[in-house]
């Protein structure tokens, strides 16, 4: 029973010990020039619309 006590106390100083040391990393800010909306690689652009019918409506959908 000391045995695994002594485990899970060396555990747990080991997890609180890596939490501290990567807390700075964490809490860091992104680089603003990388918060730009025109270079984020995941934007999805919708295609222009043909003629008039395509162009959405504001107000509920039709039934």
């Amino acid at each position: 029973m000391a045995t695994l006590r002594t485990v899970l106390t060396r555990a747990s100083a080991l997890v609180t010990a890596s939490m501290l040391v990567l807390a700075p990393v964490a809490t860091a800010q992104p680089d603003p020039a990388a918060m730009d909306a025109n270079t984020c690689p995941y934007r999805v652009a919708t295609p222009p619309a043909v003629d008039a019918s395509e162009i959405p409506e504001v107000g509920d959908p039709p039934a």
